[in-house]
């Protein structure tokens, strides 16, 4: 019996992606409380971009929850540490 499709959309690029049962094709964020398509949780390896801090930091805000501190290279890190 096929497993139906579990659909989310990336928080940063607002793609859809599959997510469960069978393949994932995205990462949920702990440290931030985002869904990252596979895509953009790649491209930002080294941290995130500048232009996407507002998306990623949203719920931290709306929550009154700590931001990580910026990395060496002036960017909040991708997994908040």
């Amino acid at each position: 019996m096929p497993s139906t499709k579990i659909i989310e959309c990336c928080d940063l690029c607002g793609e859809g992606f599959q997510y469960g049962p069978v393949a994932y094709f995205g990462t949920y964020v702990l440290t931030y409380q985002v869904m990252a398509c596979n895509r953009c949780f790649a491209a930002n390896a080294d941290g995130w971009a500048s232009h996407l801090e507002a998306k990623v930091t949203r719920s931290l805000k709306a929550k009154s929850m700590r931001i990580p501190e910026r990395n060496t290279k002036g960017l909040l890190p991708r997994d908040g540490f």
